[in-house]
């Protein structure tokens, strides 16, 4: 949701201190121009049931509505594996293993062409509806985590900021000669026990506010669009995936497939929404919140969907046309 509360789906544009409290649903302006970060949240299973009351699948107030920003027309995926061996602390860092990358970059790979991709076709800007997603590479970064600058109970100082994001992307980025494109996302994926906060004021954690966000970092050049990819679980014991009742699938690898749905998530919403003025509803609501947390019925496959003939445990995507929220665009 596009505002300065938490809820389903939240954009920060402002001075990340001042969003700490309620998980009340609101509609507020997009940006003040107190910060240049401006991010979308995907909420956790948590704060969304506590927003959404009861079991409607369909959130916000649809349909989609265009704004008049651009859209990404085609789509590069890239994951960037942040894993430097250890945490600020010292610990040798885990959850980043073959199973983990094996399956992330198998979905990069099974999403393109497939139905699911398509329901975003709908959602077009200045005449244009996005034609295609590919997958681009896989960057392994050891860059050393930052000295910590913030520090919440799940992980203690283990934790990076909005900060130190955006930095990898832009200096992993530059690395390969990008400085500038609307035809490209970057993932950044860390390992477990590695939190993250929006702020260093820790006013938004990782695990209990957000399970991923995406949004966009200004460069010289112009914009990067990038999501942050927290590890689905801490060893505290919060998570990112919906247990509750079996309705989420783990067709593959519980990690592996909860970070997957997210990654869809934040993947499908960037598509339409990279510089968060694009496709949302009246109520600030992106495709993705739309049906966050709901699933389709188990397949034989043992996920709720098959891409490329591979099973996946993914949320459904809010469709304008269907007035509904889909696994499918037919």
């Amino acid at each position: 949701m596009k505002g300065s509360s938490i809820g389903l789906g939240m954009v920060v544009a402002i001075a990340a201190s001042t969003l700490a409290g309620s998980a009340a649903v609101a509609s507020t302006p997009r940006s003040s121009g107190l910060s240049t970060h401006h991010v979308h949240f995907l909420s956790t299973p948590g704060q969304a049931d506590r927003v959404r009351g009861d079991a409607d699948e369909r959130q916000g107030a649809p349909p989609l509505v265009n704004h008049g920003g651009p859209i990404m027309k085609t789509e590069k995926s890239y994951a960037i594996f942040w894993d430097p061996g250890t945490l600020q602390d010292g610990t040798p860092t885990q959850g980043i293993n073959r199973t983990y990358k094996k399956y992330i970059k198998r979905y990069f790979n099974d999403v393109r062409g497939t139905s699911f991709f398509k329901i975003q076709h709908q959602y077009d800007s200045q005449g244009q509806a996005p034609k295609s997603t590919d997958f681009a590479e896989v960057w392994i970064d050891k860059t050393p985590f930052p000295k910590s600058h913030c520090s919440y109970s799940d992980v203690g100082s283990n934790c990076v900021t909005d900060d130190d994001i955006q930095a990898r992307v832009v200096a992993d980025a530059a690395a390969h000669g990008i400085t500038n494109s609307m035809s490209k996302m970057f993932f950044v994926y860390t390992p477990q026990d590695e939190g993250s906060c929006f702020d260093a004021g820790c006013s938004t954690p990782a695990y209990e506010y957000y399970c991923a966000y995406h949004g966009y970092a200004s460069t010289g050049g112009g914009s990067l669009v990038y999501a942050n990819m927290p590890f689905p679980t801490v060893s505290s014991g919060n998570n990112c995936y919906y247990a509750p009742g079996g309705v989420q699938q783990f067709p593959n690898d519980v990690n592996a497939d909860a970070v997957i749905n997210v990654t869809s998530h934040e993947q499908m919403e960037a598509i339409t929404d990279p510089l968060l003025s694009a496709w949302w509803d009246a109520a600030g609501y992106e495709n993705g919140d739309e049906c966050a947390w709901n699933f389709g019925s188990t397949l034989a496959s043992g996920g709720d969907v098959d891409l490329s003939g591979d099973p996946y445990g993914l949320q459904k995507e809010g469709s304008n046309n269907q007035q509904n929220c889909e696994l499918s665009a037919n």
